[in-house]
């Protein structure tokens, strides 16, 4: 048969589905390269039998003529200029034939590929390539419509980069005295790296992996970031119509040498990113590195094995885990392991091999020990079936090789198959001498003891564990939401009560395959390994009544110590709440609550918990939600709700099934939702005068094309009352919250226009036109809408600043709360400030601390005083201070002045707090800080002599907290030194004790000291705080406690 007539066979398999006709003209390892398909294929069997496949799915797409034509074509005709059949001829032993296919799909006069062909000295076909590289071939295929990738689409071209690369670039530029300017490059001429990136950042993100850093190299781009408590570091690859690397294990290798590699998994991904024509613009496709659009990234590992570089298959680290788990359940016969790994349902057993079928439940565990006493142990193989990327894969000498099936909600084991080493299904297979280590399971603790914990919401059963390293862990049993208010719960053919879970005791197992169990009274058991594996840290206050510090008139005791991170007192309650794990509170830590006196009052470890606002303290576990509880820490509101804030005025707003209600402290929901169907809620405020804010779009500073002091305000609003129906439609741009009775909104429309676009800031809203008015409760307009902007004193809600006459030639004034002018808008700007009829303005707009002030009186109509005043504010007793500038101390003063300007006393203090009396005052100069004290009057009972530490002047003891050095110390109001400065801070002059800190800024530790320098705590502690009562929170590392401080009966 001519070589002719086997392309025509092979045009016809394509075509017609006559693929046992193709069958006889093809080598027995012949190759199938597509890169239109992006498969890769190594013999005869495989690529016949996915040629029936495609063409029965061809037959059965109904929706689109998805049927292939061709026609034979002469090569030669189709290779670009310069080109010839060489360049086809790769590594090869066999010759490309002269003529080729054209191959055409979905009826279009576009080529979806060329196809050429590579013949065996006997004539068969020994390699089938389907291309559409242009490198190589002049030819527009399907969906390119001329696109074509360009030589400038690199890593460089992605917009966002870190310094780092920023600096590498600059450094380019220089060595090459070039200029690179790689992110300016238009959408439509790179695309490849830019949406590659986008994708690859969401996808992270959704995946639970924290992004800590990017950098971009010349051919990838690295993430550095967390997840699930690990840190990894992804480098992508990426490509568009051509593969523009072909990546395996040696070529990957340099990534783990990249510094940003350091201390991490390094991984690679591989992506294809697919662009057509979609009307006058683009639309992206990112697909997987074999072009799959339906599935997401593979994710690859870089490793050595037997001296071999190669890419691991990666799905995640739970995976991974769950392959050793395996390994060490089935070498060692452990019952106690498997508990810890298979599903809770029937785990599956198929392929054995010896055994046809499935074996499901004990039968499963039954087979799983004969095949290990039959057959020896398993170790770690690596299973390649195309391409260049490996699995991981356990395997026992003489069998077989296990792969297994993971429920991806638990991490458990779903069901083990065994394949044959004579399955010609893969294509190449590496053993290794590697095992599981001892240290998956070897290093568990000995149990001590067993306690049931009263039941609570989410835990119905739960026990608490000691362990003989000091370990003390909960372990909650996994039972049905539904079945946790029942009084007898069906648990794995037992039944369970609150009095049965409390009879629990530790045993040795009868069972040869386990261990020590905690056994109940109805035979019911736990496996101990099985509850320490899925048990969590639990940790309680110890209690102790230790006298630390005692002198004649004073006594402290530490009343109990935690292993905790740190502990706050609740404002509200005084409970405690204990940071237990993690940095912060809230942000992934986790936390619990406690009384003063040393009891944890609730067994939940919460992943959120709020202070307590009206009564209740807003809570929240991982896979339930948001809820409320009480201070005897009882459920007021179930953690059912997906968001939730605190309470204010006996209500909070809260989010379930992706509507919003309010709630009230007995639970009863209130529906919140737009008139308008198809419309939902995305923001929504507080209830203020039996009103709410409601928007239909949610804005914030970041998505305006411009500054706005009221970003915070921004969207679409309307209102609904206290039932939550919408009384006052969605339309207003801007909506402040009801007060006194009205609530200043702005009529405008929302755009987004590209001429704001700019490379830091694209697809913003913006609003041509603002006019900001007043509604009252029924929608109806109370200050008309003609002005420029309204804005709120500080201290008042009957007046309000408003601008007017545009902003180029506009002024403000004072208008009253129906919109008449109460001062002529006449003033450039004016201050925040409102009392007794009187403001400041501005003598122009251009603000900065050298703009004076000048003073205006409503009442008389009339400037009091004209700009002249650095800073002015009211005080409630009818002085005003102003700053001014005296010629004659050459420095700025603080005065109190009357409406007349008459001076109370005359000053010559850069400061008077007049917060509290005496005042305090400060003089600052050439010389520095210094503080004293002042009578109502400005008699000095104090001269500004020292430099004092804010709030260190105890004026009912004589004291002050001085500075001299750089370091802190204590003198009487005579001068004499009652502690000599040697701390870095010293404060709570007005507590028992002085909190002292030792060391510098950001590195100091906190102790107490007596009045007269004695020692009472070291400094040790990251944080001390008083709390109500006398009690005394103490914190450092992993470590807190609580003191008692008491006064002695002393005669």
């Amino acid at each position: 048969m001519e070589s002719n007539d086997r392309l025509e066979l092979l045009g016809r398999a394509f075509a017609f589905g006559e693929v046992d006709q193709l069958a006889e003209s093809l080598y027995a390892d012949c190759k199938y390269n597509s890169d239109y398909a992006h498969r890769r294929l190594t013999s005869a069997e495989q690529i016949l039998e996915s040629m029936r496949k495609v063409n029965a799915a061809i037959q059965n797409d109904k929706e689109r003529n998805s049927t292939y034509t061709y026609e034979i074509v002469e090569l030669k005709a189709l290779l670009k200029e310069g080109v010839d059949l060489d360049a086809l001829h790769g590594d090869s032993f066999f010759n490309v034939y002269e003529n080729g296919l054209l191959l055409y799909q979905f009826g279009d006069s576009a080529p979806v590929a060329v196809v050429y062909i590579k013949i065996t000295p006997g004539g068969s076909i020994s390699e089938i390539n389907l291309s559409r590289n242009h490198k190589w071939f002049d030819v527009t295929f399907y969906g390119e419509d001329g696109l074509e990738d360009s030589e400038k689409d690199i890593p460089y071209t992605v917009k966002q980069m870190s310094p780092h690369d920023r600096q590498v670039k600059e450094m380019q530029s220089v060595w090459t005295h070039q200029k690179h300017d790689y992110e300016e490059l238009e959408d439509s001429e790179v695309y490849i790296w830019r949406q590659a990136d986008i994708y690859f950042c969401q996808w992270l993100n959704n995946n639970d992996y924290h992004l800590l850093e990017k950098q971009i190299y010349d051919d990838c781009i690295g993430y550095r970031c967390h997840g699930r408590g690990y840190a990894y570091t992804v480098y992508m690859f990426a490509y568009g119509q051509q593969k523009t690397a072909q990546l395996d294990g040696d070529y990957c290798r340099k990534l783990l040498d990249y510094k940003l590699s350091e201390k991490s998994t390094t991984l690679v991904v591989y992506l294809n990113v697919q662009r057509s024509k979609d009307g006058e613009g683009f639309s992206y496709q990112v697909c997987d590195y074999c072009g799959n659009a339906d599935r997401g990234p593979d994710l690859w590992r870089v490793k050595e094995i037997n001296g071999k570089w190669i890419l691991e298959f990666y799905p995640r680290k739970e995976i991974m885990d769950a392959e050793y788990k395996l390994m060490y359940a089935f070498n060692r016969d452990n019952m106690d392991v498997y508990d810890c790994i298979m599903s809770e349902k029937d785990p599956m057993l198929t392929g054995c091999l010896e055994h046809p079928g499935s074996f499901e439940g004990e039968d499963f565990y039954v087979n799983m020990f004969r095949i290990h006493r039959e057959h020896g142990d398993m170790k770690i193989g690596y299973v390649r079936f195309n391409d260049v990327i490996y699995s991981s894969a356990p395997y026992i000498n003489g069998y077989g090789y296990f792969s297994f099936m993971v429920d991806n909600a638990t991490d458990r084991i779903l069901e083990v198959t065994v394949y044959p080493f004579d399955n010609t299904k893969y294509a190449e297979f590496i053993r290794t001498e590697e095992r599981e280590s001892d240290s998956w399971y070897g290093n568990i603790p000995k149990v001590t003891s067993v306690e049931a914990l009263p039941p609570v919401a989410t835990e119905r059963f739960a026990i608490k564990l000691g362990f003989d390293n000091g370990e003390c862990r909960k372990f909650i049993l996994p039972i049905a939401s539904e079945d946790e208010h029942n009084e007898e719960v069906s648990y794995k053919s037992y039944v369970l009560t609150d009095e049965i879970w409390g009879t629990g005791f530790i045993t040795q197992s009868t069972n040869t395959h386990r261990g020590l169990v905690i056994e109940f009274r109805n035979k019911f058991f736990l496996s101990v390994l099985k509850c320490y594996e899925e048990s969590e840290d639990f940790s309680e206050p110890e209690l102790c009544d230790e006298t630390i510090f005692e002198d004649d008139t004073t006594i402290v005791r530490r009343i109990w110590t935690w292993r905790a991170k740190s502990i706050y007192e609740d404002e509200e309650t005084g409970l405690m709440k204990a940071l237990l794990s993690g940095q912060a509170f809230n942000y992934y830590g986790v936390s619990t609550f406690a009384s003063r006196e040393g009891r944890r009052l609730c067994s939940i470890n919460f992943d959120y918990s709020g202070n307590f606002h009206e009564g209740l303290a807003q809570v929240s576990k991982n896979g339930f939600g948001y809820g409320f509880i009480d201070r005897n820490m009882q459920f007021a509101i179930p953690m059912i709700y997906s968001n939730a804030d605190e309470f204010k005025d006996g209500r909070a707003k809260v989010r379930r099934g992706g509507k919003w209600f309010y709630v009230d402290k007995t639970g009863k929901e209130t529906l919140i939702e737009p008139k308008s169907t198809g419309e939902k809620y995305q923001d929504i405020g507080e209830y203020c005068e039996g009103m709410c804010r409601v928007s239909t779009l949610k804005l914030g500073s970041m998505d305006l094309a411009y500054y706005s002091d009221d970003s915070e305000i921004a969207g679409t609003w309307g209102f609904i009352d206290e039932t939550g129906v919408e009384v006052i439609p969605p339309q207003y741009i801007y909506a402040e919250d009801f007060s006194g009775g009205i609530a200043i909104v702005c009529k405008g429309k929302w755009t987004k226009d590209q001429k704001w676009d700019n490379k830091y800031n694209t697809g913003k809203y913006w609003t041509d036109e603002e006019l900001w008015g007043a509604i009252d409760k029924t929608g109806n307009s109370v200050i008309p809408f003609i002005f420029d902007e309204i804005k709120h004193f500080s201290d008042t809600e009957e007046v309000f600043m408003a601008h007017i006459g545009g902003w180029e030639n506009g002024h403000w004034g004072v208008i009253d709360k129906h919109g008449n002018w109460l001062a002529d808008p006449v003033f450039a700007d004016i201050d925040h400030e409102y009392f007794d009829g009187l403001f400041a303005f501005y003598e122009s707009d251009n603000w900065n601390d050298d703009v004076p002030l000048g003073i205006y009186d409503v009442k008389q109509k009339k400037v009091l005083f004209p700009p002249q005043f650095f800073d002015v504010s009211f005080r409630d007793d009818g002085w005003i201070e102003v700053e001014v500038y005296d010629e004659q101390l050459g420095r700025r003063v603080e005065k109190l002045i009357d409406r007349e300007g008459k001076e109370k006393f005359h000053s010559i203090y850069t400061s008077i707090y007049c917060w509290k009396k005496p005042y305090e005052v400060m003089i600052r100069d050439e010389n520095g800080d210094r503080h004293g004290l002042i009578d109502e009057d400005g008699n000095v009972i104090l001269p500004c002599e020292y430099d004092v530490a804010w709030s260190g002047i105890d004026y009912e003891h004589r004291r002050i907290i001085y500075k001299e050095n750089e370091k802190y110390g204590v003198r009487d109001f005579d001068g004499n030194i009652l502690i000599k400065p040697l701390y870095y801070e010293i404060h709570g002059v007005d507590k028992p004790f002085l909190t002292i800190r030792v060391g510098e800024k950001d590195h100091y530790k906190e102790g107490l000291i007596t009045q007269t320098g004695d020692e009472v705590i070291p400094a040790v502690f990251k944080r001390i705080s008083w709390c109500k009562d006398g009690y005394i929170i103490c914190c450092s590392d992993d470590h807190c406690e609580m003191l008692r401080y008491s006064r002695l009966n002393t005669p």
